[in-house]
């Protein structure tokens, strides 16, 4: 009768330890998720989507770059093969972008790349039987882009929903780092046309010389034209492509060529 009673004890703990297990297997949650199930692979959303964020945000950085800061290039700038790159310097004015610009123009970049090719309306999901809700990006303003030191930190709050047999989640929050220091060579590209200003119908070569060494760039000058040049600043970037900023001045030097 003792050993009875005994197994009937052992039995009901085990069931309750049973039970915690199971209940605790349901508890757990995927930070930015709601509604996480079992046969939903959350971890692996957001893999997908934050590899995704962190390819097309290094694209950002490199061609905005490329157009001094720009992705949809201002009225005042200058076509060079498929490119139009901004004036910073044009007729004794200048034209430098703000790091807030700069940001905008990343975010919009990435948010244009998201829905254009790099989700591809979650195919590889939907060939595992998921359905997939809100796949599109509906707003620019879902992608936020701060230019933080040493990089640039791309945030996207948007809900996709995944739903396979009775199990779904919502997922809605998304973080990616690019580490390609954008904001660097803007301040940089700032510093040479404060440069440009005291000699405002001259190149500042020396000032150019000078900046570019003591901050460890290397810097060209091409000629677009008479009057016009394009000034190009290079980086060097560890196991990736060197970072190149470019930028255009514009001058009068009708009298040099009429004299």
């Amino acid at each position: 009768m003792r050993k009875n009673a005994q197994l009937t004890i052992f039995m009901g703990i085990g069931l309750i330890i049973m039970l915690a297990l199971v209940l605790l297997s349901y508890s757990g949650s995927d930070p930015g998720s709601s509604g996480a199930s079992p046969g939903v692979d959350a971890a692996g959303i957001r893999g997908f989507v934050e590899s995704c964020m962190s390819r097309v945000g290094e694209w950002a950085v490199y061609d905005v770059a490329l157009q001094g800061g720009y992705y949809a290039a201002p009225e005042l700038s200058a076509p060079f093969f498929y490119m139009d790159i901004p004036y910073y310097w044009h007729n004794e004015t200048s034209f430098v972008p703000s790091g807030q610009e700069i940001e905008k123009q990343l975010a919009l970049y990435v948010f244009d790349a998201l829905n254009s090719s790099c989700l591809d309306d979650f195919a590889p999901f939907r060939e595992q039987g998921y359905t997939v809700t809100g796949a599109r990006l509906d707003n620019p303003s879902e992608i936020s882009a701060a230019i933080v030191r040493g990089g640039v930190d791309f945030s996207l709050a948007h809900p996709f929903r995944f739903s396979r047999g009775e199990s779904s989640i919502s997922v809605d929050s998304f973080h990616a780092v690019v580490p390609l220091d954008i904001g660097k060579a803007r301040d940089l590209g700032g510093m040479f046309i404060e440069e440009q200003r005291k000699h405002p119908n001259e190149i500042p070569l020396s000032a150019f010389a000078v900046l570019a060494n003591s901050n460890n760039f290397t810097f060209g000058i091409t000629y677009l034209s008479e009057d016009e040049i394009i000034y190009s600043l290079n980086f060097d970037v560890p196991h990736k492509e060197p970072l190149t900023y470019a930028f255009v001045g514009r001058y009068d030097w009708s009298d040099l060529r009429d004299g």
